[in-house]
C-alpha cells in the first residue's frame, strides 16, 4: 500500500494547525508551536509535515508486521473518527482524558483494566448478590467512567517496549548520564556531551553491540541522531610490528595493504590480532581509537525528510530497523537466508 501524500496547504483546510486553548499547554510542546490566536495555539505545520510523514510510515511497517498501534485524540472533534477508524483496524484507542501513567506505568494502569473487565463480567452475569442498590449505582458508575478511559485499550495486553528497554540498569544510567531525556521528553539543550561515541571491539560480536546501540538511539533519541551527535570509534583489528615500528590495521583488507606497502626484503612482521579493547594497554588504545590527532570516527546519519528522495530513504531506513531489529524474528531468519549464499568468510 503507498502512503497517502499531502500538502500544508491541505493540513491547514484540515485545521491540523489548531492545538488546545492556551491554558491547557504541555510545555513540553514549546518546540511545536508556531503561536497563539485568541488563546489556542498554533501548531507549526512546517515540523509536523515531515513528523507526521514519519509517523504514517511507522505505522504502516508496524501494522505490515501485526504490530498494535494506539490511536489517541482527546480533542472533541476527532474523538469519535478516532474511535471508529480505531475499532475498523482491530486497533486500540485513547479519545477521552489520557491518564498519567498509562504508558510508562502499565502495571498500575493494568490494575485498573483488571478491574473494568472484572465489573464488566460481573454486570454481564447479572451477579449482584450481596450489593445494596446504592453500592450497584456506586459500581455502575465506576465501570462507566472506566469504560470510558480505557475501554479502547482494555485488550492491549501488556507494556510498550519504551518501558521495557528502560528498565535494563545500564540503559537507564546511560540515559541519565546524558541527561537529554528520550522520545518525546528529549530536550537537545540538556544533553551533556557534544559527541556520544560508541566504542566497541573490532570484530563481528563489536559490530553486533554497536548494532543495537545504534537502534536504541534511533527509536528512542533520533534527534540526537538527527542533530549530528552520534559516532562509532574505529578501533584496528591487527597490530603489525615491523622493522622497529609498529602499524594498526582496521580490518583483513587494511592489514593485506600495510603489509605490501611496508614488509621489505625477508623482513617477517609480527602480527597479533586484538580480541578486544580491554587486550590493548592505555597508551595503545588512546593512541589508535581516543586521541583526537589520530581516531576517525564515523558520523551516524539518518534521511532528512525534507524532500521526496529523502522520505523514501526515511521510509526504506524504517523499514530495514524494524526487519533486522524488531520483534518479529521471521524477518530476520528471512533476511539471513537470502543472503547466505553470498557470504565467503565467516568470522567465527
Amino acid at each position: 500500500m503507498t502512503l497517502p501524500t499531502f500538502t500544508l496547504r491541505q493540513m491547514i483546510e484540515a485545521g491540523v494547525h489548531f492545538g488546545h486553548h492556551a491554558r491547557r499547554w504541555n510545555p513540553k510542546m514549546a518546540p511545536y508551536i508556531y503561536g497563539k490566536k485568541d488563546n489556542i495555539h498554533i501548531i507549526d505545520l512546517q515540523k509536523t509535515y515531515p513528523m507526521l510523514y514519519t509517523a504514517m510510515a511507522t505505522t504502516k511497517e508496524i501494522a505490515a508486521q501485526g504490530g498494535k498501534v494506539l490511536f489517541v485524540a482527546t480533542k472533541r472533534q476527532a474523538q469519535d473518527i478516532v474511535k471508529e477508524n480505531a475499532e475498523r483496524c482491530g486497533q486500540y484507542y485513547v479519545n477521552q482524558r489520557w491518564l498519567g501513567g498509562m504508558l510508562t506505568n502499565w502495571k498500575t494502569v493494568h490494575k485498573s483494566i483488571t478491574r473494568l473487565v472484572k465489573l464488566n463480567e460481573m454486570f454481564e452475569k447479572g451477579d449482584f448478590e450481596g450489593y445494596t442498590k446504592k453500592e450497584l449505582q456506586g459500581l455502575k458508575k465506576e465501570q462507566e467512567k472506566l469504560q470510558l478511559e480505557l475501554g479502547g485499550i482494555m485488550n492491549m495486553g501488556g507494556q510498550p517496549d519504551l518501558e521495557k528497554i528502560t528498565q535494563n540498569q545500564e540503559i537507564k544510567d546511560m540515559i541519565e548520564a546524558l541527561g537529554c531525556g528520550t522520545k518525546d521528553n528529549y530536550k537537545e539543550e540538556n544533553l551533556r556531551y557534544e559527541k556520544i561515541i560508541i566504542m566497541t571491539d573490532a570484530d563481528v560480536d563489536g559490530a553486533h553491540i554497536a548494532s543495537l546501540l545504534m537502534t536504541f538511539f534511533y527509536q528512542h533519541m533520533p534527534m540526537l541522531i538527527a542533530n549530528g551527535h552520534l559516532f562509532i570509534a574505529t578501533p584496528p583489528l591487527y597490530k603489525i610490528a615491523v622493522g622497529g615500528k609498529n602499524y594498526y590495521a582496521l580490518d583483513d583488507e587494511d592489514k593485506d595493504k600495510i603489509l605490501a606497502k611496508v614488509v621489505k626484503g625477508n623482513q617477517k612482521p609480527d602480527i597479533s590480532r586484538f580480541k578486544g579493547l580491554g587486550e590493548m594497554s592505555a597508551l595503545q588504545l588512546k593512541e589508535t581509537t581516543m586521541d583526537k590527532k589520530n581516531r576517525m570516527l564515523l558520523r551516524v546519519m539518518i534521511p532528512s525528510t525534507t524532500t521526496e528522495e529523502g522520505k523514501e530513504e526515511a521510509f526504506e531506513t524504517r523499514r530495514q530497523v524494524e526487519r533486522l531489529m524488531g520483534k518479529n524474528p521471521e524477518l530476520r531468519f528471512k533476511f539471513i537466508i537470502e543472503r547466505a549464499k553470498f557470504v565467503d568468510d565467516l568470522d567465527i
